[in-house]
């Protein structure tokens, strides 16, 4: 082995060991349960506006759907009977 292996591992992987360092520091600090649900809620809010554009966007889509299904379940209810 090299004797500069070690240091030439470190420049390599630079960017790694930070954000692996800042990670760890965060974790030593107790904000990781803070992070983890602000980023939790980021996502629940990005997660409703994407549903709710969808939902807007197809909605004519989405009121024939239904009423086909409903018009087909009442007949199997018909049927049944």
């Amino acid at each position: 082995m090299k004797k500069n292996t070690f240091w030439e591992f470190v420049l390599k992987n630079k960017y790694v060991i930070i954000f692996v360092s800042i990670v760890l520091v965060i974790a030593l600090c107790g904000w990781m349960e803070k992070i983890m649900e602000i980023v939790f809620t980021i996502g629940l809010i990005i997660l409703a506006i994407y549903l709710g554009k969808r939902i807007q966007d197809d909605e004519k889509y989405i009121n024939t759907t239904l009423s086909r299904k409903i018009e087909e379940i009442k007949e199997k209810i018909d049927d049944e009977e």
